[in-house]
């Protein structure tokens, strides 16, 4: 295969790879508010063009101004909000590192085999956290584009050493209001102008990024939290680095492979490095490298540091993932020129493609139970808020809503196996759950109604499986509640009476002020 045909190859299955992922949003996104949405929603709902200044304050440690503006535009345009369009917005994002990737390929003749390993990387279903979430998918997914942009001009003469300057600048204040790990990219950024000798351009970076952090901090309150052991930050550290290998094929293991995982893929990076130095390529090169790993490098520090109360597990598992995968994929594109035999290059397309599949299977499950909470909450909004017409925000509707209708249901007494306590938590169980459909707990009393998702936790590939629900009674209506069991397959639902009656006991809880 010529060059031509195998870039051809390449950039189709990175199209695909991108329709996947756009594939998952489509399917398994529902416009409904999560966590931090509802803040969003509020914001829209009592915007006036007077009180501009609520898009850039903080929330928590991050300035969102892009999340916010860009559902402010949408609502102005299509005059609501709309949480799945703010996930597609996230895919955009995505979308843009894939093709900071790729010009970083064409600029310095990097072996474009290891595009197709980023975007394996990329477009998987790991990102499920961020991708079906709104505004998370704007924060995470863009912060990528613009944090690798703004150091890809900044040590990359893609264009005039000018306008790539300007771009760099742009770029880095777009960041800082993205996310708040943005800030990392003002001293990388410094330390590169340094290396490049571009004295006058250091000058300028760090008086307008003086000037732009005197600002942002303005109003930043600091969050009260433990800073972690010494130990703990590099085992959290180490682990976040390893996630990528996490978990196996939908099975969790010990979390001191993940910490030789992660040891491995900052290992894997400092050969790089060391190859690059004592190779004849170019200082740009080389600056473009670091540049970006410090960056990827550098959150996860954070990450480390600022989630300190988090299991590792949580970690391995958690949104940052992404960061894990990105850093072994640019150690993959930078070291391929340096691979004199075929055998290398397989065996990392091998551990590529294993990570892609895994990433998918592990993943999947994931995937679908977000699906099935999603659209639980619309439901439970649903009963909750019953008037619509003074907010933006107009809920979907579903086919399956009809079903539930207490008169009409067929009595079952063996649905839900179990119910038992657990903490805070009411906990029910059902072993035979059909594997692909959709399976709830439908909770009725006089005045409300909840619906649950039943998690599928085990069982066997094609049969019947086990499933849970969790009822957090945090603030839970107390009140006498009829159990159902609901079943949704493509074509049909079907709800049936378990003939269990609850008195179900909320506990008053009043959560700590969050800094929205």
């Amino acid at each position: 295969m010529n060059e031509t045909a195998k870039n051809r190859a390449i950039y189709a299955i990175i199209s695909l790879l991108i329709l996947g992922s756009v594939w998952m949003v489509l399917r398994f996104g529902v416009n409904v508010p999560h966590w931090d949405d509802h803040a969003i929603r509020v914001l829209i709902d009592e915007f006036s063009w007077n009180k501009t200044g609520g898009l850039f304050k903080f929330h928590n440690e991050h300035r969102i101004w892009l999340t916010r503006t860009v559902t402010l535009i949408y609502k102005s345009i299509s005059g609501h909000t709309d949480f799945k369009f703010m996930m597609y917005f996230g895919q955009f994002g995505l979308v843009g590192l894939m093709v900071l990737y790729i010009l970083l390929v064409r600029h310095f003749k990097l072996n474009s085999l290891g595009l197709l390993f980023i975007a394996l990387f990329i477009f998987n279903f790991s990102t499920v956290e961020n991708s079906l979430w709104g505004m998370a998918a704007i924060q995470n997914h863009c912060i990528l584009f613009f944090a690798v942009g703004s150091l890809s001009l900044l040590s990359t003469s893609y264009f005039s050493e000018k306008a790539s300057f300007i771009g760099a600048i742009v770029f880095s204040i777009l960041a800082l209001l993205t996310s708040g790990n943005a800030v990392l990219i003002a001293p990388i950024g410094l330390a590169v102008l340094f290396f490049l000798g571009r004295k006058r351009q250091m000058l300028i970076w760090l008086g307008i990024h003086a000037l732009v952090f005197a600002i942002y901090f303005i109003g930043f309150e600091k969050s009260v939290s433990e800073r972690p052991h010494i130990e703990d930050f590099f085992l959290n550290f180490l682990a976040l680095n390893g996630s990528h290998f996490y978990p196996i094929l939908d099975t969790v293991f010990s979390t001191r492979l993940a910490y030789i995982f992660g040891l491995l893929n900052i290992l894997f990076g400092l050969w790089v490095i060391f190859r690059l130095f004592f190779s004849k390529d170019t200082n740009e090169k080389t600056l473009n490298f670091l540049a970006i790993q410090a960056f990827f490098l550098g959150t996860l520090a954070l990450v480390a540091i600022g989630r300190n109360d988090y299991q590792v597990v949580t970690l391995l598992s958690s949104k940052y993932k992404i960061y894990s995968f990105l850093i072994f994929g640019t150690n993959i594109l930078f070291c391929l020129q340096f691979l004199k035999t075929p055998k290398w290059k397989y065996i990392l397309a091998t551990i590529a493609l294993f990570l892609f599949v895994n990433a998918e299977v592990s993943y999947l499950g994931l995937v679908r139970s977000t699906h099935m909470e999603r659209v639980a909450d619309v439901i439970n909004l649903k009963s909750t808020e019953t008037d619509f017409n003074n907010t933006s925000y107009n809920p979907p509707k579903f086919d399956f809503e009809k079903s539930l209708q207490a008169e009409t249901t067929e009595v079952d007494p063996s649905k839900i196996d179990s119910i038992a306590f657990s903490g805070n938590n009411l906990l029910f169980f059902e072993n035979n759950l059909q594997k692909f459909h959709e399976n709830y707990i439908w909770l009725k009393s006089k005045d409300s109604q909840y619906l649950l998702p039943l998690r599928l936790v085990k069982g066997s590939l094609f049969g019947t499986v086990e499933g849970i629900a969790y009822l957090d009674r945090r603030n839970f209506k107390t009140d006498f509640y009829q159990t159902y069991f609901l079943e949704i397959s493509e074509n049909e639902a079907a709800l049936y009476d378990a003939v269990k009656t609850l008195n179900i006991e909320g506990i008053p809880y009043t959560e700590a002020p969050k800094n929205w």
